[in-house]
């Protein structure tokens, strides 16, 4: 059997977890490899959905209040595929649009990803960020900090699992916030900025949670404890849909509340513009800790109290 009878022979939900595998983003050379490396990923499921049902190309039905009959019956729909495949319809969608827009051949592929490259560069410099990260990134404050709050960049894309929707959900692509890596994260002196005694509740996702570790040791933090944020709507993911945020609580020396209150550790709160965190924390934050020097790391704006740092404040 040669390879094409193979791929005929496969269900177009084994096609599109074959992609997933063959798609390797952790270890290219660079930012824009990974990007383009991900974007063909998805490239590619949409030309394998559109094969197989090439009613896709051109349908704009929702899936709505009459998904059930069309499921049952041989009536196209997202609703029919989505079950098929066991891809969100949004994501179907996506990978569907992207494969129109680019063409059905890899030369297709090949001179879309040219132009993409051009624009990843005019958004993301990577020679400018390695050699002066100060144009983007500030100085850290001075000082000494009893209370740190942050909210990193998380360079995503070694991780297309994470995403199915691709190129329509809000990420780093869209330019939302400059990404930094696992290194340079590390590479800040957060440890130089934190007092003896000190607590930092550090924000991360559960796709990245054990990469996060690392950058706790090398802040001079030791893990506690962590909170949850349930943001309610549900989100993409690949083994679960993801609608939870991580809150971990860490240490440097001794640093308890303040004001002993065991406070519940998960908020359910609906999630708003992209990467916002509910005020709450940062209320919850100083019931708990009202005494010594506190900044936030990565703040997008500016709280009474508070030292605020990053390049977007």
């Amino acid at each position: 059997m040669n390879m094409n009878d193979v791929i005929k022979s496969q269900t177009l939900k084994e096609r599109l977890g074959q992609i997933d595998n063959e798609t390797i983003c952790v270890g290219l050379p660079c930012f824009t490899d990974a990007v383009i490396e991900s974007e063909r990923g998805m490239w590619r499921k949409g030309c394998a959905i559109i094969e197989t049902y090439p009613e896709a190309e051109n349908y704009n039905g929702k899936v709505g209040k009459r998904s059930l009959f069309v499921v049952a019956t041989n009536i196209f729909s997202w609703a029919k595929l989505e079950k098929e495949t066991g891809r969100k319809d949004k994501s179907i969608k996506a990978w569907v649009r992207l494969a129109k827009q680019i063409g059905k051949t890899e030369d297709d592929f090949m001179t879309w990803a040219e132009g993409r490259r051009t624009e990843i560069a005019e958004r993301f410099d990577k020679k400018t960020r390695s050699l002066n990260r100060s144009t983007i990134t500030p100085e850290l404050p001075d000082g000494k900090y009893r209370i740190i709050y942050a909210d990193p960049p998380w360079f995503y894309t070694d991780h297309p699992q994470h995403s199915e929707e691709g190129i329509d959900q809000k990420t780093i692509l869209e330019t939302h916030y400059e990404p930094m890596t696992d290194d340079e994260l590390c590479a800040l002196k957060v440890i130089d900025i934190a007092g003896d005694n000190a607590v930092m509740f550090l924000w991360t996702t559960s796709p990245l949670l054990e990469r996060t570790f690392p950058i706790i040791e090398a802040w001079g933090f030791k893990y506690k404890t962590s909170m949850i944020w349930d943001k309610v709507l549900h989100n993409v993911g690949y083994y679960v849909s993801v609608r939870h945020e991580f809150l971990l609580i860490c240490t440097k020396g001794t640093c308890l509340p303040d004001v002993p209150k065991l406070m519940d550790s998960v908020y359910s709160g609906e999630r708003t513009e992209h990467s916002a965190k509910p005020e709450y924390f940062r209320n919850l934050i100083d019931e708990l800790y009202p005494d010594g020097k506190r900044v936030e790391l990565f703040a997008r704006s500016k709280h009474d109290n508070w030292d605020s740092w990053g390049n977007e404040v």
